[in-house]
C-alpha cells in the first residue's frame, strides 16, 4: 500500500545519507536509494502479504544496500507498439520497411506507433531494468541483444518493434 511505500523510501533515503557520510556523493547515493526502492516494492508487498513472511522489511532493505542481487544497468530504448488483431502483421511490414531502408525508425514511430512516445519517434528514453514489462526487460537487458538492432516483443499491450539505443551496466 501506499503507506507502506511512502514508509520505505523515507527509510531508503535515511540510509542513503548515511551512505553518504561513507564516501559516497549524496546525489548517487540518493539516486540508487530510490531505484533500490522502487526495484524493491514489488519484493516487499509481496513479503508483508504472505502470512509468515521468510523475510522482514529490514532484511530486504538491508540486502537492498548490501550490493547484492541489485542491478544497476540502465538503459535508452526506442519502440514502436501495434495493437489489434493484426498487429504481428503490421510490425513485420513495418519491420521490413525499416530494414530496406524505405523508413527510418523513428519515421516509422511517428507514423505507426499507437503509444504516445510516437511524438518523439519512439523514444523512451531511459530506464532501469523493472521499470517496464518483464517481456521488453528481457530483450533490452540481454546482452546478446546488439544496440541498434530492431527486435519484435509481445507484451500485454500489443506487439512492438524495439530497438536498444544504448545500454550500461
Amino acid at each position: 500500500d501506499s503507506s507502506m511505500a511512502s514508509k520505505f523510501l523515507q527509510i531508503a533515503l535515511a540510509l542513503s545519507g548515511a551512505r553518504a557520510l561513507h564516501g559516497f556523493s549524496p546525489t548517487l547515493a540518493s539516486a540508487r536509494a530510490l531505484s533500490r526502492a522502487r526495484a524493491l516494492l514489488p519484493v516487499i508487498a509481496f513479503s508483508s502479504a504472505r502470512a509468515a513472511p521468510s523475510m522482514g522489511i529490514f532484511d530486504v532493505i538491508s540486502k537492498a544496500f548490501s550490493n547484492q542481487e541489485f542491478n544497476d544497468s540502465s538503459a535508452k530504448a526506442s519502440h514502436i507498439l501495434f495493437k489489434g488483431g493484426n498487429s504481428k502483421g503490421e510490425a513485420r511490414m513495418v519491420k521490413a520497411r525499416i530494414d530496406s531502408g524505405e523508413l527510418t525508425f523513428a519515421n516509422a514511430a511517428r507514423q505507426f506507433s499507437e503509444c504516445p512516445s510516437k511524438s518523439k519517434g519512439g523514444s523512451l528514453g531511459s530506464f532501469n531494468p523493472g521499470q517496464m514489462v518483464k517481456e521488453f526487460d528481457a530483450v533490452v537487458f540481454n546482452a546478446v541483444t546488439k544496440i541498434g538492432e530492431i527486435n519484435t516483443v509481445e507484451t500485454q499491450f500489443g506487439t512492438h518493434l524495439v530497438k536498444v539505443d544504448q545500454r550500461s551496466n
